[in-house]
C-alpha cells in the first residue's frame, strides 16, 4: 500500500525547499553547504583529490626519469581504489584528479612508444577504474546529502509543536541554554515572557476541544506576531502556555511587548464569557528579567517567570506581572515601575 505524503511546515524550511528543488549538481545553498561540510567531513574529499593528483604526478615523474612506467602504471591504476571508500570529490575539484591522470599518461606515451598495446591497455584500465570511482563517488555524495537533508527535516519536526507550529519546549530549552551563555559573555539583559490563556479549561468545557485547539492556534499566532525582532524566540512552553525569550532587548521594547501581546490577543475577539473581562479570550503575562551570571541558574530564571505569571493569575488575570533578579535591577532602572503601570491596565 502506498501512503500519501503529509505536508508539514518543514516543507518551508531551508532543508525542505532544497529537497523539493533537488540538487543535480550536488550543490546546496551556502548555509546548507557549510553545514553539510561541517557535519559530513566533505572537506576531506578535497584533500583526497589533492592527494590523488600528487600520486599521479609522482607516477609521471617515475615514468619520465626512471623509465619504470609499467610499475608506476600499476600503482597509478590502483590509486583510484582509495576513492571507492571515501568518494571522489565532485564538481570543479575533480579537475585536479583529471589533470593528474592526463599528466601521467602523457608521460607514459612519450616515454614508452615501443609498448603502445600495453600502454593503451593500462590507459583503458586506469580510465575504467577512474570512471567507476567517480560514479561511486557521485552516488555516495548524493546519498550523504540526501540523508543530511532528511535529518534536518526530521530534526525540524522534532522541535516543532504540531498544533501551533511554534518551537516546542525541547527546542526552547536548548535555545535558552545557548542564549543564556551568550548573555553571560556579553553581560546583556535577558527577558522571558510566559503567556497563559485565562480560564482556558472553562473555554474547553463550553465550546469543546476542536474550538479549544483553534483558540490555541490563534493565540499562538498573536503572541508570535508580537515578537518581531530577529533575536526574539517564541515557543509553546507547555499546554496553553507560551514563552517569548528576548536577548539583549531595548528597555522600551521589553516594556512594551507584554502590553502589545495582551492587546493582540484581545483584538482576536474570541468569545469567552468566563474570561476575566467577561467577554473575550484574554491572557496573563509573567515577565522575568535578569543579567545572567555564571553562578546563576537557568531553571531559577524560568521559575522566576512562572512566579510572575502566578502573580498575574492571582491578581485576577488579564494582566501583566514582572519580577527581576538582583543582577538585572542595576541595569533596568525604571522597568519595574513602568511594567507595574502596564499591569494596572485593563481592556
Amino acid at each position: 500500500m502506498r501512503l500519501s505524503r503529509v505536508a508539514t511546515d518543514a516543507d518551508d524550511s531551508t532543508a525542505g525547499r532544497q529537497l523539493a528543488h533537488g540538487f543535480p549538481s550536488l550543490k546546496f545553498e551556502p548555509e546548507l553547504e557549510w553545514g553539510f561540510a561541517r557535519a559530513c567531513g566533505a572537506r576531506y574529499r578535497l584533500a583526497s583529490a589533492i592527494g590523488y593528483s600528487s600520486l599521479c604526478l609522482i607516477a609521471a615523474l617515475l615514468v619520465f626519469y626512471g623509465r619504470v612506467w609499467p610499475a608506476a602504471g600499476l600503482t597509478a591504476v590502483l590509486m583510484p581504489a582509495a576513492f571507492l571508500g571515501v568518494g571522489l570529490t565532485w564538481r570543479w575539484s575533480i579537475a585536479l584528479a583529471l589533470a593528474g591522470l592526463a599528466l601521467y599518461w602523457i608521460a607514459a606515451l612519450l616515454m614508452a612508444p615501443q609498448a603502445q598495446a600495453i600502454t593503451l591497455l593500462f590507459a583503458a584500465t586506469h580510465a575504467g577504474v577512474f570512471l567507476l570511482s567517480a560514479l561511486l563517488g557521485y552516488w555516495r555524495d548524493r546519498n550523504a546529502r540526501l540523508a543530511y537533508l532528511q535529518a534536518l527535516v526530521i530534526n525540524h519536526l522534532g522541535e516543532r509543536d504540531g498544533l501551533t507550529h511554534l518551537a516546542n519546549a525541547r527546542a526552547f530549552h536548548r535555545h535558552l541554554e545557548a542564549t543564556w551563555q551568550s548573555c553571560i559573555n556579553d553581560k546583556a539583559l535577558l527577558v522571558l515572557l510566559l503567556v497563559d490563556i485565562d480560564n482556558f479549561r472553562k473555554f474547553n468545557d463550553r465550546y469543546g476541544l476542536a474550538a479549544g485547539d483553534d483558540c490555541v492556534r490563534r493565540v499562538a499566532g498573536a503572541v508570535a506576531a508580537g515578537a518581531s525582532r530577529p533575536l526574539d524566540y517564541c515557543a509553546r512552553h507547555s499546554g496553553i502556555q507560551f514563552a517569548v525569550l528576548l536577548a539583549n532587548p531595548d528597555r522600551l521594547y521589553a516594556e512594551d511587548l507584554p502590553v502589545r501581546v495582551r492587546s493582540a490577543v484581545a483584538a482576536l475577539a474570541i468569545a469567552h464569557p468566563d474570561a476575566p473581562n467577561g467577554r473575550h479570550v484574554s491572557v496573563s503575562v509573567g515577565v522575568a528579567l535578569t543579567v545572567p551570571r555564571t553562578a546563576d541558574s537557568r531553571e531559577a530564571f524560568v521559575a522566576l517567570a512562572q512566579d510572575a505569571l502566578r502573580e498575574a493569575h492571582e491578581a485576577g488575570g488579564n494582566c501583566i506581572a514582572a519580577r527581576e533578579s538582583e543582577a538585572s535591577m542595576v541595569h533596568t532602572g525604571m522597568f519595574r515601575a513602568e511594567v507595574a503601570l502596564a499591569a494596572a491596565r485593563r481592556g
